[in-house]
């Protein structure tokens, strides 16, 4: 699989996404300009990924006649049964589209159905991207704003094309970006850039969520210390409940 792929691969998680984001995007030399960052929700993604594609992606990694065939059988003609107590329905054919949930062999199938996309992104120049799974995340660094805003829009137009005829598409509501700003320049305004997704703009944002990751426009961790806080306030007070009573959880079964 293409480097830059992290989802459900061995010795690669999310937080190796964190790490070169925060080595290549947080920390932007004083004096620069704004790093941008898009981060693109795929609606519905695994429901939907066509099977042609998948097969096409076993083609390209050479994966032998014999998987090839075992694939295309668990992929096809399946069927479902709704059950309700003792009252089941008839057999109910599935959609020729998506993988199979909980499955385990479903990730891997994704993955190598998106491969294809993540080999044209990497051809990009000035361009830096991210796949995990359905998350997708483009930044740049490097050029003037017009540079930027131009290699960013081409990679969006790429995943768009792509997704389209795979069977997916991108949720243009959901899919937003974000300006990281230099330390020093806090001051300088940069210009309004503009990207588009599905004919419609993205959505600038001052703080942008990647992987439960907050990134905020000016490299503060205010936001996740918040929402670290909250949740931590939240199950301080969920154990305290529950540990009252005499018959409820003592301080060393709440450790």
């Amino acid at each position: 699989m293409p480097h830059m792929m992290f989802g459900f691969r061995r010795r690669v998680s999310a937080q190796d996404i964190f790490l070169i984001l925060k080595e290549e995007v947080l920390n932007p030399p004083s004096g620069s300009l704004n790093n941008i960052v898009l981060a693109l929700d795929v609606h519905k993604a695994f429901d939907t990924i066509s099977h042609e594609t998948i097969l096409q992606g076993l083609e390209d990694i050479g994966c032998g006649q014999r998987i090839y065939h075992y694939v295309q059988t668990f992929l096809s003609n399946r069927t479902a049964i709704l059950a309700m107590g003792a009252i089941k329905s008839n057999p109910l054919s599935m959609p020729n589209q998506g993988t199979p949930q909980g499955s385990v062999l479903s990730p891997f199938l994704f993955n190598v159905g998106l491969r294809r996309l993540a080999i044209t992104l990497n051809h990009e120049p000035r361009l830096g991207f991210a796949m995990y799974a359905d998350d997708i995340t483009l930044w740049t660094t490097q050029g003037s704003y017009g540079e930027r805003q131009d290699t960013l829009q081409t990679a969006l137009s790429i995943v768009e094309d792509y997704l389209e005829k795979a069977g997916m598409s991108c949720a243009p509501a959901k899919s937003e970006y974000i300006h990281i700003r230099p330390y020093k320049s806090r001051s300088r305004r940069a210009p309004e850039l503009t990207f588009y997704l599905g004919g419609s703009p993205l959505r600038r944002v001052n703080t942008l969520r990647i992987l439960g990751m907050y990134i905020q426009e000016t490299t503060s961790v205010k936001v996740a210390l918040d929402k670290l806080r909250y949740t931590v306030k939240s199950l301080t007070g969920l154990i305290r409940r529950i540990s009252r009573g005499n018959n409820s959880m003592t301080e060393h079964d709440t450790l």
